[in-house]
């Protein structure tokens, strides 16, 4: 079954999931919230995990420029809500 899989899809082409596009949706929402409830160890974590996947977007032939795009995009939400918890710290 994997080698008639990997027969058919020669060009790595990945599904269209909704948890990276989710994920921006949930950091735009959370901008609306207290900057008390920020946890500065989930930002960070979403922060490296974002440029990971950047890179990842980038270096895959051909390049997925729409899941590039959905990290780029929550990278700077990630990096506002930083800045919004930083601001609070003092």
């Amino acid at each position: 079954m994997y080698d008639v899989l990997l027969k058919r899809n020669r060009e790595y082409s990945p599904p269209l999931e909704p948890f990276p596009y989710k994920m921006v949706w949930e950091g735009l929402v959370d901008t609306q919230k207290p900057p008390e409830l920020i946890s500065a160890n989930m930002i960070g974590l979403l922060c490296v995990y974002s440029a990971l996947f950047m890179r990842f977007a980038w270096m895959v032939q051909p390049r997925n420029y729409l899941f590039l795009a959905s990290h780029a995009t929550n990278e700077t939400v990630q990096l506002y809500q930083f800045s919004r918890w930083a601001k609070t710290q003092g």
